[in-house]
């Protein structure tokens, strides 16, 4: 008899660790995934950070290259107000040549930009879970930043630009100061997270 009551107990104790071991198992296979997908989004945000910067560079290199042509051609007539305040004064007295660069500069901020922007945006709102301080404290401390400045940047688009064909660039943190600017070490922080967790 008591050989069966230790057999059964044996076998009680079996079948507990048993589903004990299965449901950690479980629960850890599922963390895995959520793991595996938060950092497959990770890596979405990533491309669309490079991308957005790309844009962004490439449309500062011609609002560079419009300011120059302007500073050659009426001297004196540059004011220290920024790029948007110069070239929505002057904007009647462009040439051909700086009427095509305005266009792209502008064809840049209501398309490829706003778009870039808005994709941004939508990541951070669809991606809350890493915004949140178990994720790692830098990186949400940037990704709120992120957050004030893309709201600030699609305000000031409504506001302006898309209220102004005269009105072509939207910057936050230029000599106006009408906003946060862009978190500088987001990328870096997103990377070396990225590196250290997900690869």
């Amino acid at each position: 008899m008591v050989g069966e009551i230790a057999g059964f107990l044996l076998g009680v104790l079996g079948t507990t660790v048993g589903l004990f071991l299965k449901r950690l198992f479980d629960k850890r296979a599922a963390s895995e995934v959520v793991e595996h997908q938060h950092c497959d989004q990770l890596r979405g945000l990533q491309v669309m950070l490079r991308d957005s910067g790309s844009l962004f560079r490439d449309q500062n290199f011609k609002a560079r290259q419009l300011m120059r042509l302007l500073q050659e051609r009426l001297p004196g007539r540059i004011e220290q107000d920024g790029f948007e305040a110069n070239f929505r004064r002057l904007h009647e007295e462009f040439t051909e040549e700086e009427r095509e660069l305005f266009d792209l500069i502008r064809g840049t901020t209501t398309t490829t930009l706003h778009s870039a922007n808005s994709r941004v945006r939508s990541w951070l709102s669809d991606n809350a879970w890493a915004r949140s301080s178990g994720v790692s404290a830098g990186l949400a401390s940037e990704l709120d930043r992120l957050q004030s400045h893309l709201d600030g940047w699609l305000a000031k688009y409504e506001v302006t630009v898309s209220q102004n064909p005269l009105v072509s660039l939207v910057y936050m943190a230029d000599e106006k100061a009408q906003g946060v600017g862009f978190p500088k070490n987001l990328e870096s922080v997103l990377d070396s997270y990225i590196a250290q967790t997900c690869d």
